[in-house]
Protein backbone atom coordinates (compact mmCIF):
# COMPACT_ATOMS: atom_id res chain seq x y z
CA UNK A 1 0.00 0.00 0.00
CA UNK A 2 1.92 3.52 -0.95
CA UNK A 3 2.12 5.92 1.92
CA UNK A 4 2.51 9.57 1.72
CA UNK A 5 3.83 11.99 3.93
CA UNK A 6 2.05 15.24 3.79
CA UNK A 7 3.17 18.49 5.98
CA UNK A 8 -0.13 20.00 6.86
CA UNK A 9 -0.03 24.02 7.17
CA UNK A 10 -3.40 25.49 8.40
CA UNK A 11 -1.78 28.78 8.43
CA UNK A 12 -4.33 31.85 9.22
CA UNK A 13 -8.09 33.19 9.17
CA UNK A 14 -9.85 30.58 7.07
CA UNK A 15 -7.54 27.69 6.61
CA UNK A 16 -7.60 26.95 10.14
CA UNK A 17 -11.39 25.85 9.19
CA UNK A 18 -11.10 24.12 6.05
CA UNK A 19 -7.78 22.33 6.54
CA UNK A 20 -9.24 19.74 9.03
CA UNK A 21 -12.24 19.18 6.82
CA UNK A 22 -10.35 18.84 3.90
CA UNK A 23 -8.12 16.35 6.09
CA UNK A 24 -11.17 14.51 6.62
CA UNK A 25 -11.91 14.24 3.25
CA UNK A 26 -8.06 12.73 2.07
CA UNK A 27 -8.14 10.50 4.76
CA UNK A 28 -11.36 9.09 3.74
CA UNK A 29 -10.00 8.97 -0.05
CA UNK A 30 -7.36 7.28 1.41
CA UNK A 31 -9.44 4.33 2.91
CA UNK A 32 -11.25 3.80 -0.45
CA UNK A 33 -8.98 4.72 -2.47
CA UNK A 34 -6.48 1.91 -0.72
CA UNK A 35 -3.33 4.37 0.78
CA UNK A 36 -2.04 5.71 3.76
CA UNK A 37 -1.38 9.27 4.40
CA UNK A 38 0.84 10.65 7.56
CA UNK A 39 0.40 13.93 8.42
CA UNK A 40 2.92 16.51 10.86
CA UNK A 41 1.45 19.57 11.78
CA UNK A 42 2.86 23.27 11.49
CA UNK A 43 1.91 25.94 13.47
CA UNK A 44 3.40 28.61 11.15
CA UNK A 45 1.75 31.53 10.37
CA UNK A 46 0.76 34.97 11.66
CA UNK A 47 0.22 33.92 15.36
CA UNK A 48 3.56 32.19 15.07
CA UNK A 49 5.58 35.50 13.84
CA UNK A 50 4.02 37.14 16.92
CA UNK A 51 5.14 35.00 19.14
CA UNK A 52 8.71 34.82 17.33
CA UNK A 53 9.44 37.26 14.63
CA UNK A 54 9.75 34.54 12.18
CA UNK A 55 7.17 33.47 9.98
CA UNK A 56 8.38 29.63 10.01
CA UNK A 57 11.09 27.87 11.50
CA UNK A 58 14.85 28.40 10.26
CA UNK A 59 15.29 25.09 9.31
CA UNK A 60 11.91 24.87 7.87
CA UNK A 61 12.50 24.55 4.39
CA UNK A 62 15.00 21.63 5.20
CA UNK A 63 12.49 19.81 6.86
CA UNK A 64 9.57 20.21 4.42
CA UNK A 65 12.17 18.76 1.77
CA UNK A 66 11.14 15.24 2.92
CA UNK A 67 7.52 15.46 2.66
CA UNK A 68 5.49 13.85 -0.16
CA UNK A 69 3.31 17.28 -0.05
CA UNK A 70 2.74 20.12 1.51
CA UNK A 71 -0.96 20.86 2.28
CA UNK A 72 -1.16 24.61 3.06
CA UNK A 73 -4.28 26.74 4.01
CA UNK A 74 -4.70 30.40 3.87
CA UNK A 75 -1.66 32.87 5.34
CA UNK A 76 -2.56 36.06 6.20
CA UNK A 77 -3.43 38.36 8.72
CA UNK A 78 -3.31 41.85 7.50
CA UNK A 79 -4.68 43.46 10.68
CA UNK A 80 -1.91 42.30 12.72
CA UNK A 81 0.59 41.46 10.14
CA UNK A 82 2.10 43.16 7.07
CA UNK A 83 1.02 41.43 3.66
CA UNK A 84 4.29 41.37 2.41
CA UNK A 85 5.85 40.00 4.91
CA UNK A 86 3.45 36.99 5.40
CA UNK A 87 3.48 36.34 1.80
CA UNK A 88 7.03 36.58 0.81
CA UNK A 89 8.06 34.94 4.31
CA UNK A 90 6.22 31.94 4.01
CA UNK A 91 4.36 31.19 1.03
CA UNK A 92 6.39 33.03 -1.43
CA UNK A 93 9.41 31.52 0.56
CA UNK A 94 8.32 27.40 -0.21
CA UNK A 95 7.27 28.44 -3.71
CA UNK A 96 10.14 29.71 -4.72
CA UNK A 97 12.48 27.07 -3.00
CA UNK A 98 10.81 23.80 -4.38
CA UNK A 99 10.10 25.44 -7.17
CA UNK A 100 6.33 25.41 -7.61
CA UNK A 101 6.01 27.27 -10.69
CA UNK A 102 2.52 26.23 -11.52
CA UNK A 103 -0.91 27.25 -9.81
CA UNK A 104 -3.39 25.88 -11.22
CA UNK A 105 -6.99 27.18 -10.01
CA UNK A 106 -9.70 24.84 -11.36
CA UNK A 107 -13.04 26.28 -11.65
CA UNK A 108 -16.14 23.97 -11.69
CA UNK A 109 -19.71 24.49 -10.19
CA UNK A 110 -20.32 21.29 -8.22
CA UNK A 111 -23.69 19.31 -8.49
CA UNK A 112 -26.17 21.17 -5.13
CA UNK A 113 -24.56 24.56 -5.88
CA UNK A 114 -26.54 27.26 -7.32
CA UNK A 115 -24.34 29.90 -9.61
CA UNK A 116 -24.51 33.67 -9.26
CA UNK A 117 -24.59 33.61 -12.83
CA UNK A 118 -28.16 33.02 -13.93
CA UNK A 119 -29.71 29.87 -15.86
CA UNK A 120 -25.73 28.65 -15.57
CA UNK A 121 -25.81 24.58 -14.21
CA UNK A 122 -22.43 22.81 -13.69
CA UNK A 123 -22.16 21.41 -17.26
CA UNK A 124 -21.46 25.20 -18.42
CA UNK A 125 -18.85 26.38 -15.86
CA UNK A 126 -15.74 24.03 -15.76
CA UNK A 127 -12.53 25.51 -17.33
CA UNK A 128 -9.25 26.19 -15.56
CA UNK A 129 -6.62 29.01 -14.89
CA UNK A 130 -3.14 28.25 -15.08
CA UNK A 131 -0.88 30.98 -13.69
CA UNK A 132 2.87 31.33 -13.29
CA UNK A 133 3.72 30.91 -9.43
CA UNK A 134 7.16 31.80 -9.24
CA UNK A 135 8.52 34.38 -11.21
CA UNK A 136 7.12 38.07 -12.39
CA UNK A 137 6.36 40.31 -9.50
CA UNK A 138 7.38 37.00 -6.85
CA UNK A 139 10.66 38.12 -7.61
CA UNK A 140 11.07 40.73 -5.14
CA UNK A 141 13.67 42.64 -7.25
CA UNK A 142 13.61 46.44 -5.58
CA UNK A 143 13.54 48.37 -3.24
CA UNK A 144 12.71 52.00 -1.07
CA UNK A 145 14.99 55.28 -0.82
CA UNK A 146 13.95 57.85 1.37
CA UNK A 147 11.21 56.32 2.67
CA UNK A 148 8.55 58.42 4.68
CA UNK A 149 10.16 61.40 2.75
CA UNK A 150 8.15 63.81 0.37
CA UNK A 151 10.41 62.51 -2.19
CA UNK A 152 11.01 59.34 -1.34
CA UNK A 153 11.35 56.60 -4.36
CA UNK A 154 10.03 52.91 -4.76
CA UNK A 155 11.08 50.59 -7.31
CA UNK A 156 9.65 47.11 -8.06
CA UNK A 157 11.21 45.43 -10.77
CA UNK A 158 9.27 42.51 -12.83
CA UNK A 159 11.35 39.54 -13.59
CA UNK A 160 10.61 36.51 -15.80
CA UNK A 161 13.22 33.53 -18.03
CA UNK A 162 12.51 32.60 -21.16
CA UNK A 163 12.51 28.81 -19.44
CA UNK A 164 9.98 29.78 -16.42
CA UNK A 165 7.64 31.26 -19.17
CA UNK A 166 7.69 27.94 -21.40
CA UNK A 167 7.29 25.67 -19.01
CA UNK A 168 4.15 27.26 -17.81
CA UNK A 169 2.85 27.82 -21.22
CA UNK A 170 3.52 24.20 -22.23
CA UNK A 171 1.89 22.71 -18.60
CA UNK A 172 -1.30 24.89 -20.24
CA UNK A 173 -1.24 23.94 -23.97
CA UNK A 174 -0.89 19.99 -22.56
CA UNK A 175 -3.65 20.68 -20.48
CA UNK A 176 -5.82 22.09 -23.01
CA UNK A 177 -4.96 19.50 -25.35
CA UNK A 178 -6.44 17.38 -22.96
CA UNK A 179 -9.42 18.66 -22.69
CA UNK A 180 -11.72 21.10 -24.73
CA UNK A 181 -8.58 21.81 -26.97
CA UNK A 182 -8.83 25.63 -26.53
CA UNK A 183 -7.25 28.07 -24.76
CA UNK A 184 -7.70 31.88 -23.62
CA UNK A 185 -5.16 33.91 -23.33
CA UNK A 186 -5.07 37.03 -21.94
CA UNK A 187 -2.17 40.28 -21.36
CA UNK A 188 -1.69 43.60 -20.60
CA UNK A 189 1.10 43.23 -22.77
CA UNK A 190 -0.12 46.52 -24.69
CA UNK A 191 1.17 48.66 -21.39
CA UNK A 192 4.16 46.30 -20.45
CA UNK A 193 6.06 46.13 -23.58
CA UNK A 194 8.91 44.06 -22.87
CA UNK A 195 8.33 41.25 -19.99
CA UNK A 196 4.63 40.74 -21.26
CA UNK A 197 5.75 41.03 -25.32
CA UNK A 198 7.95 38.42 -24.73
CA UNK A 199 5.32 36.27 -23.19
CA UNK A 200 3.22 36.72 -26.33
CA UNK A 201 6.29 36.08 -28.36
CA UNK A 202 7.04 32.32 -26.47
CA UNK A 203 3.34 31.80 -26.27
CA UNK A 204 3.20 31.92 -30.52
CA UNK A 205 6.30 29.31 -30.48
CA UNK A 206 4.89 27.35 -27.80
CA UNK A 207 1.89 27.03 -30.21
CA UNK A 208 3.05 25.59 -33.37
CA UNK A 209 3.95 22.35 -31.14
CA UNK A 210 0.21 22.68 -30.21
CA UNK A 211 -1.80 23.08 -33.82
CA UNK A 212 -4.62 21.23 -32.41
CA UNK A 213 -5.45 23.62 -29.89
CA UNK A 214 -6.98 27.09 -30.59
CA UNK A 215 -5.50 29.92 -28.83
CA UNK A 216 -8.13 33.08 -28.37
CA UNK A 217 -6.38 36.23 -27.57
CA UNK A 218 -7.48 38.96 -25.32
CA UNK A 219 -6.86 41.72 -23.73
CA UNK A 220 -7.46 40.87 -19.68
CA UNK A 221 -9.74 44.20 -19.65
CA UNK A 222 -11.73 42.98 -21.96
CA UNK A 223 -11.66 39.13 -20.57
CA UNK A 224 -13.11 40.69 -17.53
CA UNK A 225 -16.36 41.50 -18.92
CA UNK A 226 -16.51 37.81 -20.69
CA UNK A 227 -15.95 35.81 -18.24
CA UNK A 228 -19.33 34.30 -18.39
CA UNK A 229 -19.00 33.12 -22.42
CA UNK A 230 -15.07 31.88 -21.20
CA UNK A 231 -16.55 29.62 -18.88
CA UNK A 232 -18.53 28.11 -21.54
CA UNK A 233 -16.31 27.99 -24.75
CA UNK A 234 -12.65 27.21 -23.09
CA UNK A 235 -10.65 24.62 -21.34
CA UNK A 236 -7.84 26.61 -20.03
CA UNK A 237 -6.36 30.42 -19.22
CA UNK A 238 -2.85 30.90 -18.54
CA UNK A 239 -0.59 33.39 -17.78
CA UNK A 240 1.00 36.57 -16.09
CA UNK A 241 -0.04 40.01 -16.17
CA UNK A 242 0.73 41.88 -12.87
CA UNK A 243 -2.46 43.62 -12.79
CA UNK A 244 -5.28 40.68 -13.02
CA UNK A 245 -4.13 39.38 -9.86
CA UNK A 246 -7.76 38.11 -9.93
CA UNK A 247 -9.79 37.92 -12.89
CA UNK A 248 -12.43 36.53 -11.35
CA UNK A 249 -13.13 38.40 -8.21
CA UNK A 250 -11.81 41.98 -7.74
CA UNK A 251 -11.01 43.05 -11.37
CA UNK A 252 -14.87 41.99 -12.23
CA UNK A 253 -16.19 44.38 -9.46
CA UNK A 254 -14.56 46.79 -11.49
CA UNK A 255 -15.78 45.83 -14.91
CA UNK A 256 -19.46 46.41 -13.48
CA UNK A 257 -19.00 49.88 -13.80
CA UNK A 258 -18.82 48.98 -17.31
CA UNK A 259 -21.50 48.37 -19.82
CA UNK A 260 -21.76 45.46 -21.73
CA UNK A 261 -21.82 47.49 -24.66
CA UNK A 262 -18.93 49.02 -23.74
CA UNK A 263 -17.11 46.24 -22.82
CA UNK A 264 -17.99 44.12 -26.12
CA UNK A 265 -16.81 47.03 -28.56
CA UNK A 266 -13.33 47.29 -26.30
CA UNK A 267 -12.63 43.15 -26.85
CA UNK A 268 -13.61 43.51 -30.47
CA UNK A 269 -11.29 46.95 -30.29
CA UNK A 270 -8.48 45.11 -28.58
CA UNK A 271 -7.99 41.52 -29.86
CA UNK A 272 -11.41 39.72 -30.71
CA UNK A 273 -10.78 39.78 -34.94
CA UNK A 274 -7.53 38.29 -34.41
CA UNK A 275 -6.59 34.61 -35.75
CA UNK A 276 -6.90 31.94 -32.91
CA UNK A 277 -3.22 30.43 -33.49
CA UNK A 278 -1.82 34.17 -32.38
CA UNK A 279 -1.40 33.66 -28.58
CA UNK A 280 -1.10 36.54 -26.97
CA UNK A 281 0.65 36.37 -22.88
CA UNK A 282 -1.55 34.81 -20.35
CA UNK A 283 -2.78 35.56 -16.93
CA UNK A 284 -5.32 33.97 -14.60
CA UNK A 285 -5.70 34.65 -11.38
Amino acid sequence: MNKHRIAVIAGDGIGKEVIPAGLSVLRAAAGACGFEIETEEFNWGCDYYLQTGRMMDDDGLRRLQDFSAIYLGAIGDPARVPDHISLRDLLIKIRQSFDLYINLRPIRLLAGTQSPLRDKGRREIDFVCVRENSEGEYCGWGGRLKQGAPDEVAEQTVVFTRRGVERVLRYAFDLARRRRKRLASATKSNAMQYTMVMWDDICREVARDYPEVAVTPYHVDALDCRAELLAQRVSGRIGRAAPIRNVLGRRRRRGRRRSSARCRRDHEKQHCDAPPHNAQSIDSR
